[in-house]
C-alpha cells in the first residue's frame, strides 16, 4: 500500500474490533457469562479543519486527508449541517441509540478505533423522554433511572477485583495507534 494510505482509511471509517474468547469458559465467573456483550467501535471524522499550523499532530479532515495522499478518486463527500464540525459514530451509526431494562447488566466492550481524538466517556443517571403506549401516540414520560458502573478488565486483561465509583464513571481512552 503507499504510505499514507492506511491513515486515510482509518479516518474515513475503515475501522473495526475483534474479541478474543477466554480459551474456557471457566475462565471467566458465572454471572459474568450470563450477561449480554455489546461491542462499541467508537470513530471520529473530522468534517472541518480550522487549525492551519505546521504541527505534526494537526487533525486532518478526510478532504484534506484525500488531497494529501494524492488519491484522485472522488469522495463525494456531502454533509446535511454544515454546523457540525466534528462527527463520532459507534459501530458506524451517528448518534444512535442502546435501549436496557431497569435492572439488566450488560457488558460494554468499547474500542477508542479514532486514530485523531482521545475519547472521554462520562456514565451518569439521565433523565431521558420516551415513548408511552401506542407508537402514533405523542404523549411521552420523562424518566430517571439509576445507572451503576464497574471497569472489569483494561486493553482485554480482567482486574482481579471489578473497580466501581467516580473514577469508574469517567473514562478516559486515548487514541489508537
Amino acid at each position: 500500500h503507499h504510505h499514507g494510505s492506511s491513515t486515510f482509511q482509518v479516518m474515513g471509517g475503515l475501522v473495526g474490533g475483534l474479541r478474543v474468547e477466554p480459551s474456557s469458559a471457566s475462565d471467566l465467573p458465572t454471572a459474568l457469562q450470563a450477561m449480554a456483550r455489546v461491542t462499541m467501535v467508537v470513530h471520529h471524522i473530522a468534517l472541518d479543519n480550522s487549525d492551519t499550523s505546521t504541527d505534526p499532530f494537526t487533525v486532518w479532515t478526510y478532504t484534506d486527508l484525500h488531497v494529501r495522499v494524492g488519491a484522485t478518486d472522488s469522495i463525494g463527500a456531502s454533509y446535511s449541517d454544515s454546523s457540525v464540525t466534528d462527527a463520532w459514530a459507534v459501530n458506524g451509526q451517528y448518534q444512535p441509540q442502546h435501549a436496557m431494562a431497569p435492572g439488566e447488566w450488560q457488558i460494554f466492550d468499547v474500542v477508542n478505533a479514532a486514530g485523531d481524538r482521545i475519547l472521554e466517556l462520562e456514565i451518569n443517571t439521565a433523565l431521558q423522554t420516551v415513548d408511552v403506549g401506542d407508537p402514533a401516540s405523542v404523549s411521552t414520560a420523562t424518566t430517571s433511572g439509576e445507572c451503576s458502573s464497574y471497569l472489569l478488565a483494561v486493553d482485554g486483561i480482567y482486574l482481579d477485583t471489578a473497580r466501581s465509583g467516580p473514577h469508574v464513571d469517567h473514562l478516559v481512552l486515548v487514541q489508537a495507534q
